[in-house]
């Protein structure tokens, strides 16, 4: 569904070229759920601001069922670290911002809106302010948000970073429901190694800047998955190979 062919970036900054990623090529198959983790700096959320059309790479080519991708796309939403609700707007209002902008009459607005919401577990907090909610909660709306225009792709860029360990974890389990009963595709950006494993069909690693794919891994754990198969012998195995990797490639001789 989603191909990636060749993308390099580099940024001018005042000391000259910073090559951002280097040769990178993936694809993405309708409704799996690939997470890609590398260390900091390695240009995760640079790539997904080119697989969204966001950045123009300086080099490669983007495709989305076999159209280019060179702008932002109806197709393909992206959730970022934070929230980024509106302040003033309920939470049924920013749920349905982004058929607001598509000038969808209120009445069908609001009755998708109301579906979303109780898809991800906030029946009850429609009147609710973002001021009113806590952190995970208010990443649920984020997401419902995102859903809304019914994308074929999801670029989650680290969704779950400011919350504390218990939350990240419920919402991965979250995340896991609503991506069955939706069956977009999802890239997810994470730090989390068992995060990874606990909610990917595959894992892609990224070395350090210039960040390229070094390594990727197929998640062979039996779905509908829990937080125990992330911590089962096999999601051990798993997480203990992804890591290595990780380590690898932040030696000298990579």
């Amino acid at each position: 569904m989603l191909a990636a062919q060749q993308i390099s970036h580099r940024y001018q900054t005042a000391q000259g070229p910073l090559a951002a990623l280097d040769q990178i090529s993936l694809t993405i198959e309708q409704g799996q759920f690939v997470c890609l983790v590398g260390p900091s700096g390695s240009g995760k959320s640079t790539l997904l601001r080119i697989l969204a059309g966001l950045l123009k790479p300086t080099q490669g080519y983007v495709w989305l069922d076999g159209d280019p991708i060179s702008a932002p796309d109806s197709r393909i939403s992206v959730i970022p670290q934070q929230s980024n609700l509106m302040p003033w707007r309920t939470v049924l209002a920013n749920v349905a911002l982004p058929l607001e902008v598509q000038r969808v009459p209120g009445g069908e607005r609001d009755q998708r809106a109301q579906a979303l919401i109780e898809l991800v577990g906030l029946a009850g907090f429609e009147a609710s302010r973002p001021a009113e909610l806590s952190g995970g909660m208010a990443q649920r709306v984020a997401i419902a948000r995102s859903l809304i225009m019914e994308p074929s792709l999801l670029l989650m860029d680290e969704p779950f970073g400011p919350l504390d360990a218990l939350t990240r974890e419920q919402l991965g389990e979250e995340l896991l429901r609503i991506w069955q009963t939706q069956q977009s595709a999802i890239l997810m950006v994470t730090h989390s190694i068992s995060e990874a494993v606990l909610l990917a069909d595959r894992v892609l690693v990224l070395s350090q800047r210039p960040g390229r794919i070094v390594a990727q891994f197929d998640v062979d754990l039996p779905r509908p998955r829990s937080l125990d198969s992330a911590y089962s012998a096999r999601g051990g195995e798993l997480a203990a190979a992804i890591r290595a990797s990780l380590q690898s490639s932040l030696s000298p001789t990579n």
